[in-house]
């Protein structure tokens, strides 16, 4: 007999808390995290070394935007408005249950200029 909707669902609802909590324990990176990072790298190398290249990155940023159906202006300002945050000195901010008390710490606040944010 085939299982309900309602069963499968809280069956995958299941397996992904505990997916989560594996991933957490393991401290594996999400999509998210690799592309925060990555983001992070290429404006503020943009911003300080290769300024040509962050108009041709905000281009096909935008246009990736809007091929997936978001508004060409909404997606502008907000690269926009990331970009501006970058030039202010922000960075993302840390995820405290990363923390080691190796020194893997220092070499973070030294990746991020130290400022904690």
């Amino acid at each position: 007999m085939p299982r309900s909707r309602t069963d499968r669902n809280e069956t995958q609802a299941a397996y992904q808390r505990a997916y989560r909590v594996e991933q957490k324990a393991k401290r594996k990176p999400s999509r998210d995290d690799v592309a925060r990072v990555a983001l992070h790298w290429a404006i503020t190398r943009a911003l300080t070394k290769e300024p040509q290249y962050l108009t041709k990155l905000r281009a096909t940023i935008v246009e990736r935007l809007v091929a997936q159906g978001f508004d060409r202006n909404a997606a502008a300002a907000r690269f926009d408005e990331l970009t501006d945050s970058y030039e202010d000195g922000w960075t993302f901010q840390r995820k405290p249950h990363l923390a080691r008390t190796d020194g893997a710490k220092a070499v973070e606040e030294e990746q991020d200029g130290g400022s904690g944010r």
